[in-house]
């Protein structure tokens, strides 16, 4: 049983992200795409100066109503947190994030194991250049040689032979 400050808390946050919802012919589009997905799903753009918990001003927003909870807020982000406009790659977004689907959460499970793959094999690759580059110097420092060849004779100075007679 939920208490009454929590529900009215929740009213009020719901009511909140309704007044700073921005509607227009692009979401209409939206909205019936989504629909066909989740009775539950509506797409909304934050307004500029929203400060609603969990929207981000100016942002497009996928919204799932949660029958009795605050509603679930996804902004639509580019890769880096950027502004984008909402495309097809949202449904690519949404089907991963279905905690239902035994596929995505396998699909999920793979990324990360990669994922964690790949950062062994770069810490393993630094490790090994430090220790190539901390063999090189202690080489340079401790083991010099001169090149005992004839061919061509050691020379003080970066110009050689000729460039220290004409200097």
């Amino acid at each position: 049983m939920v208490s009454r400050e929590l529900q009215e808390r929740t009213n009020e946050h719901k009511a909140q992200v309704w007044a700073e919802a921005v509607r227009d012919a692009t979401l209409d589009y939206w909205d019936a795409e989504l629909k066909k997905i989740d009775e539950d799903l509506f797409m909304i753009k934050a307004a500029d100066d929203a400060t609603a918990a969990g929207l981000k001003p100016g942002y497009y927003h996928v919204i799932r109503r949660i029958a009795g909870g605050p509603p679930a807020i996804l902004p639509i982000v580019g890769d880096e947190g950027e502004f984008v406009e909402p495309t097809s790659r949202l449904f690519d977004v949404l089907r991963e994030g279905d905690l239902q689907n035994p596929r995505a959460m396998e699909a999920r499970r793979r990324r990360d194991e990669e994922a964690a793959r790949r950062r062994a094999r770069d810490k393993q690759r630094g490790h090994e250049e430090r220790v190539s580059e901390m063999m090189d110097r202690w080489r340079a420092a401790n083991q010099t040689s001169v090149s005992m060849s004839r061919d061509t004779p050691w020379s003080q100075n970066v110009a050689g032979r000729k460039g220290a007679k004409t200097a």
